[in-house]
């Protein structure tokens, strides 16, 4: 089994040399799966990305970024999620009446575009994701 090194990207984002079909197609899905378990309730959200990372995390780089990045952005949907929930009891609901569908867009679009970009083989960061876990150093 190889241990996955740190991912080196050139200048527009990609893996030189390119990942593998394999890998692309699994980094797509490995994003898609939060979004697919966010539909039915957003706190187990996390659990796919978390099960297909630990499989394949040592086998690709490629693999060990995009499961790292879903997984963070998943753990920062939730935390995102737990502060509207707060804030909505002093607003009397207006937080979680505007709240929680901006934060349902932005997930919708940050699995769409990460899921994109790993099947053109391009490294991606989510925006306002907090790194919960860290890259390899």
């Amino acid at each position: 089994m190889q241990i996955a090194e740190e991912v080196r990207v050139n200048d527009r984002g990609r893996v030189p040399g390119g990942a593998s079909d394999e890998d692309r197609t699994y980094a797509t899905f490995l994003h898609l799966s939060g979004g697919a378990l966010s539909l039915l309730t957003p706190a187990p959200a996390f659990l796919g990305p978390l099960i297909m990372w630990l499989v394949r995390k040592n086998m690709s780089p490629f693999i060990d970024d995009h499961g790292r990045e879903a997984l963070n952005f998943w753990i920062t949907m939730i935390v995102y999620g737990i502060v509207i929930a707060l804030l909505g009891i002093p607003t009397l609901t207006l937080a979680w009446l505007i709240g929680f569908p901006l934060l349902f867009l932005f997930g919708a679009c940050g699995v769409i575009l990460a899921s994109l970009a790993a099947n053109r083989g391009e490294i991606y960061r989510y925006p306002m994701c907090i790194r919960f876990i860290p890259g390899p150093r």
